[in-house]
């Protein structure tokens, strides 16, 4: 399988209705052509993520309910990709050999384990290539 990974920060920003912040338009076109081109995946944390910012830490904070439709939007429209067995240890291994930080490098190991060759995210890594896995930033 290939495809594109969407990282928590693209699909928060896609959500924002703030028209003054260039990054969401790039976010909102950048997830809108994924969906097009039928090649978008969010993992199963990314989803975690959008949701407790939502219901947390945005300004207005998001009714539960809100989300919930949002999140059904985005599992209608992408494959979501859960961890397996061996992420955590894939996870360890992005961390030791990596130096990613552990939530990305279960990022990366979830697209690695299900042959996805591209993230993106607006905090993409020191190296934009690993192990077959790329990082690219749409607010760049």
């Amino acid at each position: 399988m290939s495809g594109v990974l969407i990282d928590s920060d693209v699909l928060i920003r896609a959500y924002q209705a703030d028209d003054q912040d260039p990054r969401v338009a790039r976010a909102k076109d950048a997830v809108e052509e994924l969906a097009r081109r039928g090649e978008g995946f969010v993992a199963l944390q990314n989803l975690d993520e959008f949701a407790a910012v939502l219901l947390n830490r945005s300004v207005p904070t998001v009714a539960a309910a809100r989300v919930r439709a949002a999140i059904s939007g985005l599992e209608d429209v992408f494959g979501v990709l859960r961890p397996g067995a061996r992420t955590l240890d894939s996870a360890l291994h992005g961390v030791e050999k990596h130096r990613l930080g552990f939530w990305d490098s279960m990022i990366w190991a979830v697209a690695h384990e299900n042959g996805i060759d591209e993230v993106l995210t607006g905090e993409p890594p020191p190296h934009p290539l690993i192990e077959g896995v790329r990082y690219r930033n749409p607010f760049s």
